[in-house]
């Protein structure tokens, strides 16, 4: 999360995420292999992209509340607030 909002790191990058890993204490050999070469976590990360797109997420955050309200990007309190009392006031 650093490298990425803080430090503006392309985490797409591996050599980025070998730099992280490192920086944590991570066996970077060991990380590559089990991980980033790992078509298991791969093919994870690209349900989770496609998922995303079939719910039209395409900003951060994204925040789904009851499985039925989409807010994206960021938003004021008052937005989020009235999105939390419709949802209350659909299970009141």
């Amino acid at each position: 999360m650093h490298a990425y909002w803080q430090e503006g790191e392309n985490i797409g990058n591996p050599d980025v995420l070998k730099q992280i890993a490192s920086s944590v204490g991570l066996d970077t050999d060991h990380f590559a292999s089990a991980v980033l070469e790992n078509p298991t976590y791969k093919k994870a990360v690209e349900q989770d992209i496609r998922q995303a797109r079939e719910y039209g997420i395409d900003a951060v955050p994204a925040l789904v509340f009851d499985d039925k309200y989409l807010v994206l990007g960021a938003q004021p309190y008052d937005v989020l607030k009235q999105v939390v009392e419709t949802v209350q006031k659909e299970h009141a």
